[in-house]
C-alpha cells in the first residue's frame, strides 16, 4: 500500500513539474516586437533603435539596427570651421549639426590629428585648426606644436610660462621681478638695465651680459608679498595690461587687477589673483571708479581716464573706458551696426537724394560706410537684431520686377525681390487692355492692389529718358466724378461749392477734397431702407475719405522712386519747371478719357 501511494505521489509531482515547464516555455516564447533604425524619432532624437510607431515618417527607417544602416553608420564628424573632430558619430547626426562626415576612424584623418596649442600661459591639446581659432579669440599668434603627442606633455609645456615672484639679491638688497618661471631661470639682467615692468616691455632684443645672479622663483606670489622680504611693496599706482587695469607695486612690477577696496589688503598684495577671482568679473565695469576688471567683449577696455570722457578712478590714472557709442540719444554697444539715411525721415521714405549708410560703433567711436553713393540706391541698408544686438549690411536693392507681380505671395517673396503689397489702387502695369485689375487675392479673385518696391529706387528724374520716365506714370490716376441732381438745381452753384459737390456726388466721391464717408448722396444709399426703396445695389466704396485716397496714391508714387512733387532729402519742397505744361497734359489726358467713355 505504501509503495502504491509513493508511486502515485511521484506521478503527481511529475505532472506538476511538466505543467510548470509548459508555463515557463509558453512565457519564454512570447513574440518579440520588431525594432527599427529611426533616422529621426517623433521626439526629435536622431539615429535611434525603436519600434516603428516611434519613427518620424518624414525620415528614413530600416528594420535593422542603426549600426547596420548607411545613414546612421558611425564615423568621424568634422567641424571644419572650429577644428573639432567627434569620433563614433552617426552620419545623420553629423550632417544635422552642420558637420562633414568621414567613414574613417579619427586616427586616419589628417586634419583631426592633435597637437599642443600654446596660448600664452596656458596650453590645449587640440587640432591645428582649433588652435588657430583659440589663438585668434585670445588675440595671440598661433603657436602649434605637432611634435607634442599627448595631453600630459602639452600641459607641462605651458608650465614654463606660469608667473610668479623672481627673487634675487643684489648689493645686499633683496629685489624682485614678476616674470615667468622660464624668464626667472634664465634671467641675466645687469643692475643698470633694471627698471621694472615698463623697462621689461621696451627693452627689445638686446642681450645683456650674464651677471650670474642667483634667483629663486615663487610661483603664484607677487613681488609685494611681505613674506618674501623684498624691497617691493603695495602702492596706489595702476597701469594697463591685457586690456584691464592692474595695480603696480613700488618696484613698478605688475600686481593684481585694480580694486580700490583692496589697496591695503595684505593678502591681495601677496598672491596672484586671476580675473575670475577679482572684482566685477563677467561685467563690463565701464567707467567704474573702483574696479579695473575690464572686458573688451562686453564693452570696456583700459585707457587713461584723461584721454576719455570717463570719470577719474579713486586711485591711479587708468579706468575701464566705455566702448559704447551714443547716436541721436540712443546707446549702441561696441561692435553694433545700424542703418541710417541722410534724411530726417530715416528708412521709412527714400526721398530724392536719399542715400543709405551703415553706422558702426567700435572702441567708442562711430564710423560710417556708404551703401551706394552715386548708384541711385541700387544698394540699401538692411538692419537685423539678435538678443538686442544690432547688425547691419549694405545689400542689393532687388526692386526691378516688383511692378509685374499680380499676387501678394509673389510680391512678398523676399528670396527673389524687395517689394511691398499695397491694396486699394492698381498701377497701370497691372491693368489689362480694358482697364481691369490683374491683381488677385489669395482666393484668385480680382482686387485693386499694387506691388511696388519696398525701398524706392532712384534715377535721373530730370532726364526724359530715365527709368523714372517709365515708372512714375504707373501711379498716375484720372478720377471721373459723377453728380446727380434735379433739373431745377443750379449746376454752376453746386460745382463751385465744395460742400455742395460732395452732397450731390454719387460716383468716385472720394476724389473730392473734403470728402468723408457718409457725406455724399451715394453714401446715403448704404442705408438699408433707402436701398430697398430705390432698389439699387450699392458698390463698395474703395476709400473712406479724400485723404485716404491721396495717401494711397502718394505711398505708391513715392515707392516707385523719385516721383511726384515732394520734399528732397534736405527738406526742400519740389516744384515743376513748367507748370502750364503739366496742367495742359492733365487736361489732354482727361479729354481723351472722356471721349473714349462717351
Amino acid at each position: 500500500m505504501d509503495l502504491i501511494n509513493k508511486m502515485e505521489n511521484r506521478k503527481l509531482l511529475a505532472m506538476v513539474f511538466a505543467l510548470l515547464l509548459t508555463i515557463i516555455f509558453i512565457n519564454t516564447i512570447q513574440p518579440v516586437e520588431q525594432s527599427y533604425c529611426c533616422e529621426k524619432t517623433i521626439d526629435g532624437a536622431l539615429c535611434q533603435n525603436a519600434p516603428l510607431e516611434q519613427c518620424d515618417k518624414n525620415f528614413r527607417t530600416a528594420p535593422t539596427s542603426c549600426e547596420s544602416t548607411a545613414y546612421c553608420k558611425l564615423g568621424t564628424c568634422i567641424n571644419g570651421q572650429e577644428g573639432i573632430c567627434s569620433p563614433n558619430t552617426p552620419q545623420s547626426v553629423c550632417i544635422e549639426n552642420g558637420g562633414y562626415w568621414e567613414d574613417k576612424a579619427l586616427e586616419e584623418i589628417t586634419q583631426c590629428q592633435l597637437g599642443c596649442c600654446i596660448l600664452g600661459e596656458k596650453a590645449a591639446f587640440v587640432t591645428q585648426t582649433r588652435c588657430s581659432t583659440l589663438s585668434a579669440l585670445n588675440g595671440l599668434e598661433t603657436n602649434y606644436r605637432a611634435d607634442i603627442q599627448n595631453q600630459i606633455q602639452c600641459a607641462a609645456s605651458a608650465s614654463p610660462d606660469v608667473k610668479g615672484a623672481c627673487v634675487y639679491e643684489e648689493d645686499y638688497i633683496k629685489k624682485c621681478k614678476f616674470v615667468t618661471r622660464e624668464e626667472c631661470a634664465g634671467m641675466q639682467t645687469v643692475p643698470e638695465k633694471e627698471g621694472g615692468f615698463f623697462s621689461n616691455i621696451f627693452r627689445g632684443n638686446e642681450e645683456p651680459e650674464n651677471t650670474g645672479i642667483e634667483t629663486t622663483f615663487y610661483e603664484g606670489y607677487l613681488c609685494s608679498a611681505e613674506s618674501l622680504g623684498t624691497i617691493c611693496g603695495p602702492s596706489k599706482k595702476t597701469t594697463c595690461y591685457n586690456e584691464k587695469v592692474y595695480f603696480l607695486d613700488t618696484c613698478n612690477e605688475l600686481a593684481n587687477i585694480y580694486d580700490s577696496s583692496k589697496v591695503n589688503d595684505i593678502t591681495y598684495w601677496t598672491y596672484v589673483k586671476e580675473p575670475e577671482e577679482s572684482c566685477g568679473y563677467g561685467q563690463s565695469n565701464a567707467n567704474s571708479r573702483t574696479c579695473g576688471n575690464c572686458d573688451y567683449y562686453i564693452g570696456s577696455t583700459c585707457k587713461a581716464y584723461r584721454d576719455t570722457n570717463s570719470p577719474a578712478p579713486k586711485y591711479g590714472d587708468y579706468i575701464c573706458a566705455d566702448l559704447s557709442c551714443t547716436y541721436k540719444g540712443e546707446t549702441y554697444e561696441h561692435g553694433e551696426e545700424w542703418c541710417v539715411t541722410n534724411t530726417k525721415t530715416g528708412l521709412d521714405e527714400n526721398l530724392p537724394g536719399t542715400e543709405h549708410y551703415v553706422l558702426k560703433c567700435y572702441d567708442g567711436e562711430i564710423t560710417f560706410e556708404p551703401c551706394s553713393i552715386g548708384e541711385y540706391r541700387n544698394k540699401i541698408c538692411v538692419e537685423d537684431e539678435l538678443n538686442g544686438f544690432s547688425t547691419a549690411n549694405c545689400v542689393l536693392n532687388l526692386w526691378q520686377d516688383c511692378t509685374s507681380q499680380t499676387t501678394k505671395e509673389d510680391c512678398l517673396d523676399e528670396e527673389k525681390r524687395d517689394c511691398k503689397w499695397i491694396e486699394g489702387f492698381t498701377i497701370s502695369s497691372l491693368l489689362n487692355e480694358n482697364g481691369e485689375s490683374l491683381a488677385k487675392d489669395e482666393d484668385g479673385e480680382k482686387i485693386e492692389a499694387s506691388c511696388v518696391p519696398k525701398y524706392s529706387p532712384a534715377y535721373n528724374f530730370w532726364e526724359s529718358e530715365s527709368e523714372g520716365a517709365l515708372l512714375c506714370p504707373l501711379a498716375s490716376d484720372i478720377c471721373v466724378v459723377e453728380y446727380e441732381f434735379g433739373v431745377l438745381r443750379n449746376k454752376e452753384e453746386i460745382l463751385d461749392d465744395p460742400k455742395e459737390k460732395i452732397k450731390y456726388c454719387v460716383e468716385n466721391c472720394y476724389c473730392l477734397k473734403g470728402y468723408k464717408k457718409g457725406l455724399a448722396k451715394k453714401d446715403f444709399l448704404n442705408n438699408e431702407i433707402w436701398r430697398k426703396r430705390l432698389k439699387e445695389d450699392d458698390k463698395e466704396i474703395p476709400f473712406d475719405s479724400y485723404e485716404e485716397w491721396i495717401n494711397s496714391l502718394r505711398n505708391i508714387c513715392f515707392s516707385l522712386g523719385d516721383c511726384g512733387s515732394t520734399e528732397n532729402y534736405l527738406g526742400e519742397e519740389g516744384y515743376y519747371d513748367d507748370e502750364s505744361l503739366i496742367i495742359t497734359e492733365i487736361w489732354k489726358k482727361a479729354k481723351e478719357f472722356m471721349e473714349e467713355n462717351t
